[in-house]
């Protein structure tokens, strides 16, 4: 130990010729330092300037998201595969479907990837599967089909209370002879719609699955006014007050009869109001059921607005003059005739809506026939991954 401190000493005390190899040693020791840390800086940097890069394609391709599910909400239906037509965040931004959807009752789920791309480089991806609730309630329209055309003829209007809600969908084509004008309101068609070019026109949009009225409801009012039974004519009677009531075969109110409806009416049978001497007022439903039973109003008869028809498996037929609430018959032909009134919707497997009549939906009103479902709640995420 002694000796190894003297040599140290001597080492010490005799300092020429060693600035030399200190500078030396801390070049050495600077090279080791610097140059790594200056190429962790610059991946620092290009780290940095990726993770810029990858924000800005999730946002873009979020925003691909948001646009398919707006198209759902709209009824409408993306035409996969497509890209929005702007650019987002200086990206193209792609929507394409990786499966074929799949169909539960009233939802479809579709399986959608959207792609933020530059140039041919996809610069992020998001996976997303879509619920899709179809079930609508048609009353949200002034008028709908379940299967068939939409066809209104000139004069005919549709409008609404307030205006600009005479909405319309069909399953099927829209045929407006009066012109775009001749509605108020959207049209929507799953086909085509005639004339093109109508502001607030929707040709082509993806099938709805309308919900339907439960009918259980309307039969236990009906029986609350005892056993069914025939009834036979109703004729030459003032101030008859019908219903609640469950009668077995048709009904006729045919001549000088004025009735006041008293809740629901259900015939299992056929429906006819002959005459235009009949009036019927009051607030209630004349229900029709049973296969290829209809519902007839002939000419001129009066019908109050608050006074509604359901004809659950034929078709309604409401001749000149006459007017009515809402109409519902969805798997039947609804056909008006000329002049007189409708307060409310028409629902029917297809509607012809003839000169001169005029339909006024009530939003005021708002609420659909007692037992609609009501309607969905439109495109839902039940899954998102990136």
């Amino acid at each position: 130990m002694y000796r190894l401190l003297r040599k140290v000493r001597r080492i010490v005390a005799d300092q020429s010729g060693i600035a030399l190899p200190m500078a030396l040693i801390m070049l050495v020791l600077a090279s080791i330092i610097v140059v790594p840390g200056l190429w962790a800086l610059q991946s620092f940097l290009v780290i940095n300037q990726d993770s810029e890069t990858d924000t800005r394609g999730y946002y873009a391709a979020d925003a691909g998201i948001s646009d398919v599910i707006w198209r759902f909400d709209q009824r409408m239906s993306p035409p996969f595969p497509y890209t929005l037509p702007d650019k987002v965040n200086g990206m193209d931004v792609v929507l394409s479907q990786v499966k074929q959807p799949v169909t539960n009752g009233p939802v479809t789920t579709y399986s959608i990837l959207s792609e933020a791309r530059q140039g041919q480089k996809t610069i992020y991806n998001i996976y997303v599967e879509v619920d899709v609730n179809t079930s609508v309630s048609p009353f949200d329209f002034a008028i709908a089909t379940t299967d068939g055309d939409i066809n209104i003829y000139n004069p005919a209007q549709v409008t609404s209370t307030p205006a600009g809600h005479g909405d319309m969908f069909a399953t099927g084509n829209i045929n407006l002879t009066g012109g775009c004008e001749s509605v108020d309101g959207i049209k929507a068609a799953t086909g085509s719609i005639s004339p093109s070019g109508c502001t607030d026109s929707y040709p082509n949009s993806a099938p709805v699955q309308f919900a339907l009225i439960d009918t259980t409801w309307y039969l236990s009012e009906a029986d609350k006014g005892g056993p069914a039974a025939p009834i036979g004519e109703i004729k030459k009677q003032t101030n008859y007050h019908l219903g609640p009531k469950h009668i077995v075969g048709d009904l006729y109110i045919t001549t000088n009869s004025s009735i006041i409806l008293d809740g629901v009416v259900w015939v299992d049978g056929n429906i006819f109001v002959k005459s235009s001497s009949v009036t019927c007022s009051g607030n209630g439903y004349l229900v029709a059921s049973g296969v290829g039973h209809n519902i007839t109003v002939e000419v001129g008869s009066e019908l109050d607005r608050t006074i509604n028809l359901l004809c659950l498996d034929g078709d309604v037929t409401v001749a000149q003059s006459a007017e009515i609430g809402s109409i519902y018959a969805p798997n039947g032909h609804i056909y008006m005739g000329n002049n007189g009134t409708v307060y409310g919707s028409l629902i029917g497997k297809s509607v012809t809506v003839t000169n001169n009549r005029l339909i006024i939906y009530q939003v005021s009103i708002g609420t659909p026939l007692p037992g609609m479902i009501a309607s969905g709640t439109g495109a839902v995420l039940s899954k998102y991954s990136q």
